[in-house]
């Protein structure tokens, strides 16, 4: 494995090596990438187990209660913030520190000021040993990095994740956006292969994310390669199919069109615009003839669905501030039209008859 990482610095986030960070330091990585293969990581002095065992937790509700009552002065009649401080609140005394810290993360900048504070917050649950923070905090942290562009301290969390082998599809799913706005289409693909895997095992899914992160020439095979059409949010399906456009690799691509196709669900417009992006880089017409007739009408139904919502709702508002009379008048206006359209269509119109001027002559 080790020629591979010289070629692809981006697999250093998903070996599951601990990230420490820097004492006193509540960034991962200062803004910056992750630690690449044969870089030297500082070494971090680490406390005694007996040390560790007696960790004090009166540090971290310490570090809770100042947030909560933060959120509570700077909530102005803000129902949201009030709800958020009121649940954190009433399972003070039943919960455990982990579901505290997990309830505080999830709420965002509800209750955090940003990325900085929750990623401060992590670390100190998780100082002593005792307080194993959940998947669903560690996404709900990764999706505030990502709000604040902090895509590499995300993967570095991702990474810390995966080294505990617990990685959730919503953390997948935050390390796919971190990886893409870094331009990293390899590990995107990576990482989707790792949440189909979750959604659905199937044995042998490491040599293929290996294979999906390494490779930037797939070989051109007429066997399409489909993931399983699982629990995955078609967001993730997006970003795994511009992955593929972009390595050119028109196998997969094709085979997650199929994947998306046995969801039931129509396709987003994107798809089409990868698709067509993918078939003018590798000069191939198999992406265009991926798409059918009845996709293109079940996307333009989808897409046009909203609008006459909307319209329909503007016209109700509209016909709900009207009096009797007027409302009268539309309808006669509208039953004029109807009855002069479909007489139009029929041709059934009254016309007056030709007259010819030259025959009485």
């Amino acid at each position: 494995m080790a020629p591979f990482l010289s070629i692809v610095p981006s697999i250093a986030f998903l070996l599951p090596l601990p990230f420490y960070p820097q004492s006193g330091v509540p960034s991962l990585a200062g803004h910056g990438s992750p630690p690449l293969p044969g870089c030297v990581r500082p070494t971090m002095p680490r406390r005694s187990t007996a040390a560790m065992v007696a960790a004090d937790p009166s540090e971290l509700y310490g570090k809770l209660d100042g947030l909560l009552r933060r959120a509570r002065r700077r909530s102005h009649g803000d129902g949201l913030i009030e709800r958020a401080t009121r649940w954190v609140s009433r399972e003070w005394t039943t919960s455990s520190p982990d579901r505290l810290v997990e309830a505080t993360l999830v709420s965002g900048k509800l209750l955090l000021d940003g990325f900085d504070e929750g990623l401060e917050l992590l670390f100190l649950a998780e100082e002593g040993g005792e307080t194993v923070v959940s998947a669903s905090a560690y996404a709900a942290l990764m999706r505030v990095g990502l709000a604040e562009e902090r895509h590499a301290d995300v993967l570095a969390l991702l990474a810390r994740l995966q080294a505990r082998g617990d990685p959730s599809s919503g953390a997948l799913l935050c390390g796919m956006k971190a990886a893409a706005a870094l331009g990293d289409w390899g590990a995107v693909a990576r990482l989707f292969s790792m949440m189909s895997e979750e959604a659905e095992p199937r044995g042998g899914t490491e040599d293929e994310a290996l294979d999906l992160e390494v490779s930037r020439e797939p070989e051109w095979t007429e066997k399409r390669v489909a993931p399983p059409a699982g629990a995955i949010t078609i967001e993730a399906y997006e970003l795994a199919l511009r992955a593929h456009c972009e390595r050119g690799d028109v196998p997969r691509a094709l085979g997650l069109v199929d994947s998306m196709r046995a969801r039931g669900r129509p396709f987003p417009p994107s798809v089409y615009s990868q698709l067509a992006l993918l078939a003018r880089r590798t000069r191939a017409a198999g992406p265009l003839l991926a798409i059918s007739a009845a996709d293109m009408l079940a996307t333009a139904r989808e897409e046009a669905a909203p609008l006459l919502w909307a319209v329909g709702n503007q016209a109700g508002m509209v016909a709900a501030r009207m009096g009797t009379v007027e409302r009268a008048a539309v309808a006669a206006c509208g039953g004029f039209m109807f009855v002069y359209v479909l007489v139009h269509l029929l041709g059934v119109g009254v016309a007056a008859p030709e007259v010819d001027p030259f025959a009485g002559w």
